[in-house]
């Protein structure tokens, strides 16, 4: 049989997943990376590119079938 008393000691592989990057900037530049490899692609496909937000409209809902005003905030969309 083998000693089992030194096994606390023995390095051991660590358990789980290992991390993918290690750091938050690494990660965000990773994620910066395949964003504008993606874009390129779909430029590259005809696509049109936006990247801008867009602006709720100010003017309040509106329906011909029911009425709205009893839902809360519906005139900030």
């Amino acid at each position: 049989m083998t000693d089992k008393s030194d096994s606390s000691t023995t390095p051991t592989r660590p358990r789980g997943r290992p991390a993918k990057y290690t750091s938050d900037k690494e990660r965000k530049a990773a994620r910066a990376k395949a964003a504008r490899e993606r874009r390129a692609r779909q430029k590259a496909a005809g696509f049109r590119e936006v990247r801008r937000l867009v602006k709720p409209k100010s003017a309040p809902l509106e329906s011909d079938i029911i009425d709205l005003s009893h839902i809360p905030d519906h005139r900030k969309r």
